[in-house]
């Protein structure tokens, strides 16, 4: 509250003096003057406290602005470092005259643009926040992790389970701390932990026996392997000679160490079970490294514990000083000999025995082996390829429309079903058009294979009608749900025509034995070559080949699939936006029809798999260029796909081979992009695209961005904006239907795209016959699982007389207007002429 002023005494004395014209006084006169007196004091004191509170509020109300300060040099120089306002006004009138582009496209409308730039020169609260940051970090991080205890000073309160280790030095691990997802695809890729399934940094952390962290790294992406992370945090200096090493299995760091440091982890399965001494190793050193996960997760320290130990910095109370640079006594050398204890762990799928002088045996493993192997996986890139890549890079986007002649566009295959299928009626016949004999041939011989292999003295033998029968149980299991296996043939639940096929025993030990390649052939994880779907190759590759038999569409899309099972397999995949979420993967190139042409099973190595003359475009493009290798070159087919595949190599080189190409693409993947970017387009209405076109190794490429509820960006080779369409929209803020603009290869996009979707569409529903209403899926299995357990399955009998199928087939079809009185069995099991009764003319 403001100091109150006196009142000028004039004003009370005429105040007081004041009184009726007449000039007569009296006591109620005198009493009357002096309330109004006090009155026109009060108010004027009242008055001075309201004029200093209003000046008060115009002083809180103004923002610091340079014109505050710009009449004091002194005051100038402390803020900005400029010696006076003139120099600021030069700098400003020089900057001014320049049209500002702000970073982030918004504008500054409320700050003057000579305080914007008196805010840039403004640095004290930044200084004074770095300076303190660098002190607590070079006090408190650096100044603790100096210097490492030695082993005798670790070991002074170290627990019971680590003195079967008296030379550990420091029990390792790394940790990981979540993250925001970065908007860059490439620092996604380096940040994304397979881990943690999201994006961490990674830090490694030692800790001594005592449990006593001693050593934090410093932040890496959480795709950073353990070993790398070891390699370059320096924590390698620390360790001396006769220093043991506790880690866990993914630490493969033997080759690292210095000369004398011994690396002790649990050992490798190398042999159906580990050994007893295996068993009590494996023990001993979980029992040690779980030391690890409690003092990470061990409680922080109070306030009273904190100030303890910085008033207590450089005071010791475990008698001990020596440190990495003191000469101690290892009185534990004698007691457990170190030097003698080999480590077997695996690196990379290679067995190594290491000792502690760093003697690594490696078997059957010759210098030709590794120049042939290096020779093999060294880039083909020849000088058209380098070109192309230089292109890729330095392409140059221009405006305008991307629109070819009708005759570049026109169709030139040929894509109509061949007799051998359209002259196909029953589930049975297509069924045995895809799996005919010849996959049920290659299943008998290694199935008998691998009998022989199992037990060579009795092995039993399985034929090609075995199998198709197995299979057709299989068929009926999947659509007749019973408690377990074993309830099929029993005599209460039991499926007669399971019971019928086959016995329990022998539909067991066919099962048991089935195979489709041989085991002997499979190749060590680590090879180059391996394949982790080698017990059904010959299937996948068989079933691609009849694909392929099919005449392509036009119109091909690639696409994921998700075959949902329970089952426990390291290949199962989660993907969250899919109906069934666990399963495995399946990437399929189909026709917009729903035909599949050929599929591919994820296993995470299919990108080894590149002919010499394909080029290498990344993992996901990659993808395509396998499942397209056979459509036709030059027949102008069009192919879609996602973002997940697109980019712009991939729609240049599809080109370059006569396949038109149509994807959405994300932003990040467009070299030199001019697209307006996300924020720019917000501000646009609904229905505003852009396009900018480019020539890419002799092919026009065109990308399109067009707003929809969402930013759409496309790519393509054979279309564009034009001619823009329209579509109907629902707009929330008018609550009706609404017409919006839409660039035509949208149009073209929505239209041909989702045939891997109508693919899952007709999984459920089957086509009979042309004339015929859909059947359902398990009616269609039903039939093919009948046809397979029944189907030349039983010894043939002689017939007298002339066949008379025809004839029976007939009154076949005229009973079936009047209405069936009994079952009949499928077309193909009343045909197989094998095992009917006898029809004798007379």
């Amino acid at each position: 509250m403001p100091k109150k002023e006196s009142v000028p005494q004039n004003e009370i004395n005429d105040l007081v003096t004041a009184g009726p014209s007449t000039g007569a006084s009296s006591s109620s006169t005198s009493s009357t003057s002096i309330d109004t007196a006090l009155t026109a004091a009060e108010n004027y004191f009242l008055k001075k406290d309201v004029e200093n509170l209003f000046i008060q509020l115009q002083k809180l109300e103004t923002t610091f602005s340079f014109k505050h300060i710009e009449n004091k040099d002194e005051l100038v120089v402390l803020y900005t470092g400029l010696s006076n306002k003139h120099i600021f006004n030069a700098l400003f009138g020089l900057l001014n005259k320049f049209e500002i582009n702000y970073y982030l496209n918004w504008r500054v409308e409320r700050i003057e643009p000579q305080d914007q730039l008196f805010m840039t020169y403004v640095a004290t609260v930044t200084n004074i926040f770095v300076t303190w940051l660098h002190l607590l970090h070079e006090v408190i991080f650096e100044g603790l992790m100096s210097e490492v205890p030695g082993r005798a000073k670790s070991f002074a309160c170290a627990p019971e389970c680590l003195d079967q280790f008296p030379n550990t030095r420091m029990i390792i691990n790394c940790t990981e701390t979540y993250s925001e997802l970065p908007n860059d695809m490439d620092k996604q890729g380096e940040t994304y932990s397979h881990y943690k399934y999201r994006s961490t940094f990674k830090e490694l952390v030692g800790i001594a026996p005592n449990g006593v962290i001693t050593f934090v790294s410093k932040l890496y992406p959480g795709s950073t392997s353990d070993k790398k992370t070891v390699e370059h945090c320096g924590i390698l200096k620390i360790f001396k000679e006769g220093d043991l090493v506790i880690a866990d299995k993914g630490f493969l760091i033997s080759d690292l160490l210095p000369p004398g440091v011994t690396l002790n982890i649990q050992p490798f399965l190398l042999e159906p079970q580990f050994t007893p001494e295996q068993v009590a190793m494996t023990r001993n050193i979980a029992r040690a490294r779980i030391h690890m996960s409690q003092y990470e997760k061990q409680r922080p320290l109070s306030d009273k514990e904190l100030l303890e130990i910085v008033a207590n910095w450089d005071y010791s109370d475990d008698d001990f000083d020596a440190s990495d640079n003191d000469k101690e006594e290892d009185e534990y050398t004698e007691e457990f000999d170190v030097n003698n204890m080999p480590i077997v762990f695996e690196d990379d799928g290679t067995v190594i025995n290491q000792t502690l002088e760093n003697e690594v045996l490696i078997e059957d493993v010759t210098e030709d082996v590794v120049e042939e192997v290096i020779k093999e996986q060294q880039p083909q890139i020849n000088a058209l390829e380098r070109k192309q890549e230089e292109q890729i890079r330095n392409i140059v986007w221009k405006k305008k429309n991307l629109v070819l002649n009708e005759d570049v566009l026109k169709f030139k295959g040929n894509s109509d079903l061949p007799s051998s299928i359209t002259d196909l009626s029953t589930p049975f016949q297509f069924f045995r058009y895809f799996f005919d004999d010849t996959l049920f041939k290659k299943s008998e011989e290694e199935s008998n294979l691998y009998n022989v292999q199992k037990n060579p003295s009795r092995p039993s033998a399985i034929t090609t009608v075995d199998i198709r029968q197995c299979l057709g149980i299989l068929i009926y299991m999947s659509i007749i749900h019973l408690p377990n296996m074993r309830s099929y043939w029993s005599q209460k639940i039991g499926v007669s025509v399971i019971k019928d096929t086959m016995s329990q025993k022998r539909f067991d030990a066919i099962r048991a034995s089935l195979h489709f390649n041989d085991n002997t052939t499979v190749k060590a994880i680590n090879d180059p070559d391996s394949d982790r779907l080698h017990k059904i190759r010959p299937v996948v590759d068989y079933l691609n080949t009849k694909f392929a038999t099919l005449p392509f569409e036009q119109f091909l899309c690639v696409d994921e699939q998700l075959r949902a099972t329970k089952a426990r397999h390291y290949l199962k995949q989660y993907l969250p936006m899919k109906p069934h979420k666990w399963g495995f993967k399946l990437f399929i190139l189909s026709g917009v029809s729903g035909l599949a042409y050929k599929f591919e099973i994820y296993t995470g190595t299919e990108n080894r798999c590149r002919l010499p003359n394909e080029p290498d475009l990344g993992t996901s493009a990659n993808i395509v260029v396998r499942l397209s290798k056979g459509v036709p070159h030059n027949q102008f087919y069009r192919l879609y796909f996602d973002n997940y595949y697109s980019s712009i190599p991939l729609v240049s080189y599809l080109s370059s081979i006569g396949i038109y190409s149509l994807g959405t693409i994300l932003r990040n993947r467009i070299s030199n992009c001019k697209l307006p970017t996300e924020q720019q387009m917000k501000k646009e209405s609904r229905g505003i695209s852009h396009e900018y076109v480019a020539t890419v190794n002799g092919s026009n490429i065109s990308t399109v961005v067009w707003k929809d509820n969402k930013i759409v960006t496309l790519v393509s080779s054979f279309t564009g904006q034009l001619p823009v369409q329209e579509v109907v929209r629902y707009d929330r803020k008018q609550n009706k239907k609404v017409t919006v603009a839409c660039p035509n290869l949208v149009k073209e996009y929505n239209r041909h795209m989702g045939g891997v979707d109508c693919f899952d569409s007709l999984i459920g529903r089957v086509h009979r016959e042309q004339n015929e209403p859909l059947i359902s899926l398990a009616a269609f299995r039903i039939e093919i699982a009948e046809c397979l357990c029944k189907v030349d399955t039983r010894t043939s009998t002689a017939k007298r007389g002339r066949s008379s199928t025809n004839d029976l087939e007939k009154q076949i079809q005229e009973k079936k207007k009047r209405g069936p009185t009994a079952y009949i069995p499928p077309k193909d099991i009343r045909t197989d002429a094998t095992a009917h009764c006898c029809v004798i003319e007379l």
